[in-house]
């Protein structure tokens, strides 16, 4: 390359479709510049960086005066002045800048045979998942292959399929393209056949295998729960809870070392296991250093010593002379970490250092909480990468950091926790959040790394508006009409409700943190009704509506929203015997009424509570027939519990609900309260509801009294469950039960049925075990339960006609459903 000269052409050699002026806008060398091997070089890296070509060189080469004389346009502005026109000794080279490129082929097809486990549709979905594109009619990009061939390789081991294969096969296609097909071939199955802990003497092998969560060949059911799957990443998984079950029983130096992998010759059993068959098997050796078991004889607190509650003095106090446990110490530091924060300044914040002084001769332990002051670090910039379909503003709504607030750590994790629960995004890991700090001006600079898996999602639900077994479906799509708007679809259906609705919401709507929401609906409601005949049902509602939703955050955690909604309900009522009217045999009474209603809602949530209140009213100057007023209470606590470090814990739920009407009307039924297995689980739904005694009705020259449940007007009931994880996915809970409903005369109507005296606001209460499994498509448990009722309604009661009812509240039940309780 010559040293120095000035740029006369810039030319390109091997292009086939792409136009040289494209290129000559992503480089920095331009005609009639003096030549700048930097500016080169930054050129050579631009280009390398569009992705079109597979190789990048470049030539420089002096062009003789005469010659460039010739050439047309042989005197550019800025080229040759008309001093430098003669030819001379002072005239600077004029020079060709010459880059050689070989352009990628296009991709003309992209196929993938020979997977039994995974179909092509199936595939693509996984690369969407991963964020690689490999679409024809774009230049084939050596990296996206074989990142492609990775991802496939991975969700194959993911399966047992550790020793599976995948070719790429290219094949030249017309207008120099290329055919890339993916030849895979899926191997046997290799399970994991044994796990061997070397070293290990404190702890015995079950007790360690039961500890690995990923990986645990000898559990119940392994190889249909996915337990015999050897992946690096699973593996990597569970040593690191080995060692924190070690260090949480006394061994603060436990070292377990790189596993050694080997692939032997094992037998499998057929599904009836009178059969077996040679097949390929791992076995996995961890090499395990205990240490000594320390028991820790002190623990003290220096530094800046924070004035502690009570719970945490305890907690401090317990340590000593127990068996060292980190997860118990990393626990009581946390609690004196937000002791001090209390009394900490804005500008700086509390890090308790946990010091360790072991005496590995007599195994004991001292421990001392370092309290210490730093700096809060300002963030300067908070910046999204691997965003594609949404735009930074939808993560900035859901994240409580913004430019210039101090960082804080917990904000930004419940941030990251809301950007996951939308469904649209991967969860976020700590690998996806990268900070660049800059000690001397205490700056931070935020990069946060998300993973879309699409714009639309498919979720399920289970147990929607408190119906048992009720099953839902939703799908959500996001951006469809480009305005970042949300335009949503749901269907619900049970053995007493269906349930379809659309909607679009958008948010951040003018700039506001506000979101706005418009929904059109079709509901129909079919309870089952308690009568002194059976279970029947009453009557058929069916409403079409719609609904303006606004909601407004206040704070980091709470919430409140505004609905008014505007329906159309036909409500048609079975006659207990038919009426002959002018000729004509009634068997049903059908009525039509709208409704117009105004709701304001409350929701406060913070980790392990979940509290709201909402109340609507209808009519009155709103408009419509319906003249009701509708609150609600609820309010629901999860606490670890400390016996078992947290493992399991208690969850309680209180609820109240009242329905009213106003103006001298009747309160409708599909505004009263028939609450069941939803509430209390072993009682059906209506089952909690008063009884109604209605005037004997003349029926073949007999008189009888009818009795129904008529649904209540006041509602409250309380839960309490104890939750025992037993594995990821399964979890057992005992729970207890109990409350009440009212059916207020006052709150009913003029026209309110007389109440069946010993069974209104009588308490009903049911205690069990439930069974929960966490379905992995649709993310609802699957609830298998069995309840004592030893509070329930029994007795004979006495009708005014002389004849007698009796309940229908059962003993004990068995019963399941979709979703949870609460």
């Amino acid at each position: 390359m010559p040293a120095s000269g000035v740029v006369r052409r810039i030319e390109f050699a091997g292009l086939r479709r792409i136009a040289a002026a494209a290129l000559l806008v992503k480089i920095q060398s331009k005609p009639g510049q003096p030549l700048d091997p930097r500016k080169i070089a930054e050129d050579l890296r631009a280009l390398e960086a569009l992705g079109w070509f597979d190789s990048i060189s470049v030539e420089v080469e002096e062009i003789p005066l005469l010659l460039a004389e010739a050439m047309p346009g042989a005197h550019p502005a800025g080229v040759l002045s008309d001093e430098s026109q003669t030819i001379g000794a002072g005239s600077e080279p004029l020079l060709r800048v010459l880059f050689v490129v070989q352009e990628r082929p296009f991709l003309a097809r992209v196929e993938f045979r020979g997977s039994r486990l995974f179909p092509e549709a199936r595939i693509r979905e996984l690369l969407a998942e991963e964020q690689i594109e490999l679409k024809p009619a774009r230049p084939r990009d050596p990296n996206q292959l074989w990142q492609a061939k990775r991802a496939i390789l991975r969700a194959l081991a993911e399966q047992g399929h550790g020793l599976a294969q995948v070719q790429i096969r290219e094949a030249a296609a017309p207008t120099a393209a290329v055919r890339v097909r993916f030849e895979i071939h899926d191997g046997p199955r290799v399970p994991v056949e044994s796990v061997r802990f070397a070293g290990a003497q404190a702890m015995s092998a079950d007790d360690l295998e039961s500890q690995m969560e990923n990986i645990a060949p000898h559990a119940l059911l392994a190889g249909v729960r996915g337990k015999d799957v050897y992946t690096p990443e699973r593996l990597r998984a569970d040593i690191e809870k080995l060692e924190a079950y070690y260090r949480n029983h006394g061994h603060l130096e436990v070292r377990i070392g790189e596993p050694t992998v080997e692939l032997v010759e094992g037998t499998a059993k057929s599904f009836a296991g009178w059969r077996t068959r040679k097949t390929a098997a791992y076995r996995i050796s961890l090499p395990v250093s205990e240490g000594p078991s320390y028991r820790l004889v002190a623990a003290s607190i220096s530094g800046r010593v924070p004035e502690l509650d009570s719970v945490t003095e305890k907690r401090l106090n317990r340590l000593e002379q127990q068996i060292f446990s980190r997860e118990k110490t990393e626990s009581v530091a946390e609690r004196i970490r937000q002791a001090a924060l209390k009394s900490a300044d804005d500008s700086r914040r509390p890090v308790v250092d946990i010091r360790y002084q072991p005496d590995r001769t007599a195994a004991t332990l001292r421990v001392d909480f370092v309290v210490r002051e730093v700096p809060r670090f300002t963030l300067r910039k908070i910046e999204f990468t691997g965003n594609q379909r949404f735009g930074d503003k939808y993560f900035r709504r859901r994240i409580p950091l913004r430019e210039g607030d101090y960082l804080d750590e917990e904000r930004l994790e419940r941030g990251l926790a809301r950007i996951s629960r939308t469904g649209f995004f991967k969860r976020i890991e700590a690998s996806d959040v990268h900070f660049v700090l800059d000690a001397e001006r205490q700056l931070a600079d935020l990069t946060l790394r998300v993973h879309e898996l699409g714009r639309q999602r498919l979720s399920f639900s289970g147990a929607p508006s408190g119906m048992r077994s009720t099953f839902g479906l939703a799908y959500t799509v996001f951006d469809l009409l480009g305005g970042e708007e949300f335009i949503a679809s749901r269907f619900d259906y049970g053995p007493e409700s269906l349930s379809v609705a659309l909607g679009v919401a958008k948010e951040g709507l003018f700039g506001s943190p506000a979101t706005l929401g418009l929904n059109v609906y079709q509901n129909v409601l079919r309870p089952w009704i308690v009568t002194n005949t059976g279970r029947q049902r009453l009557f058929r509602a069916s409403t079409q509506g719609a609904s303006f939703v606004a909601d407004f955050p206040v704070g980091e955690r709470d919430a409140v929203s505004l609905t008014y909604s505007a329906s159309r309900t036909a409500t048609s009522i079975r006659l207990a015997e038919p009426v002959v009217l002018r000729g004509s045999v009634l068997r049903e009474v059908r009525t039509d009424s709208t409704r117009s209603a105004l709701a304001a809602a409350w929701n406060h949530q913070q980790p392990g509570t979940i509290s709201g209140i909402r109340i609507e009213a209808a009519g009155g100057p709103l408009g419509g027939s319906e003249n009701t007023l509708n609150a609600v209470l609820s309010y629901s606590r999860t606490v670890e519990d400390s016996l078992t470090r947290g493992r399991n814990s208690w969850s309680f739920r209180a609820f109240l609900s009242g329905a009213t009407t106003y103006g001298g009307q009747d309160l409708p039924l599909t505004s009263r309260l028939y609450p069941g297995e939803e509430f209390l689980r072993g009682f059906r739904s209506g089952e909690l509801s008063p009884f109604a005694v209605f005037a004997p009705a003349a029926s073949a020259g007999a008189e009888a009294a009818r009795v129904a449940s008529q649904g209540a007007n006041l509602f409250n009931a309380f839960n309490l469950e104890y939750r025992m994880p037993l594995e990821k996915r399964v979890e057992l809970a005992a729970f207890f039960d109990a409350g009440a409903s009212w059916a207020l005369p006052s709150w009913l109507g003029a026209n309110a049925a007389p109440i069946l005296r010993g069974t209104n606001g009588v308490l009903r209460a049911s205690t069990g075990l439930e069974l929960r499994f966490k379905l992995p498509v649709i993310q609802q448990p699957l609830r298998f339960f069995y309840a004592v009722n030893p509070l329930r309604l029994a007795g004979v009661f006495l009708l005014p006609d002389g004849t007698r009812f009796r309940p229908t509240d059962r003993r004990g039940a068995f019963g399941w459903a979709l979703g949870m309780v609460f």
